[in-house]
């Protein structure tokens, strides 16, 4: 596996060049993160649709207006869905979709979805965690489950909502949550201590 890392080839600067237009910071309230512009169909009247995380929107319901910062301005989006409704228990983390879209009548950037990653594939996290901003990191994919990506990719409180992208700048997933210790150390009576980011 290590020589098939050398044999892949990532320019993270050109990832994180195309990326940055399309990620941009949210908030509801006082919880804050980011969220991602993905190209897809979009209803009548709306002409971005942003993907982030649900837990950040605990305090905010599907209908209500929230800021979009995209490089340095604020746009008001609405959030027409997440998944789930109500607010985020820690301890449903690994079985819930923690997804939320927001439409934006105002155009701005956004990436392709990507196909299908694959454990060994680098990967580039962008946020804005711990109040930086185009926050970057890079890591691989270090496990693949029906619904989700593990990486060894630097994850901090503010990534939420942001996207996980492959070589291509395409995006792969979207950050939801990070395990507070390696998961070797975790044995089956604190498996289910995680932690929001």
């Amino acid at each position: 596996q290590v020589i098939d890392l050398q044999k892949q080839k990532i320019d993270a600067s050109a990832v994180v060049s195309k990326a940055r237009p399309a990620t941009f910071e949210v908030s509801c309230g006082s919880a804050f993160g980011t969220g991602v512009g993905i190209d897809v169909p979009l209803p009548d009247g709306y002409q971005t649709a942003i993907f982030t995380a649900a837990h950040i929107f605990d305090d905010c319901k599907a209908g209500d207006k929230v800021p979009v910062v995209a490089s340095g301005r604020t746009f008001m989006g609405i959030l027409f869905k997440k998944d789930p409704i109500g607010v985020v228990d820690e301890d449903q983390l690994e079985t819930i979709a923690d997804m939320a879209l927001i439409y934006m009548k105002a155009k701005l950037p956004a990436l392709e979805a990507a196909p299908a990653a694959q454990v060994g594939d680098w990967v580039v996290e962008v946020g804005n965690p711990i109040d930086q901003i185009d926050y970057a990191t890079l890591g691989i994919i270090t496990k693949v489950t029906d619904s989700e990506y593990y990486t060894d990719a630097a994850t901090n409180p503010g990534n939420s909502g942001g996207p996980l992208l492959d070589s291509q700048a395409r995006v792969l997933g979207i950050v939801s949550w990070r395990r507070l210790v390696p998961e070797k150390l975790i044995d089956e009576t604190i498996k289910e201590n995680f932690m929001d980011v």
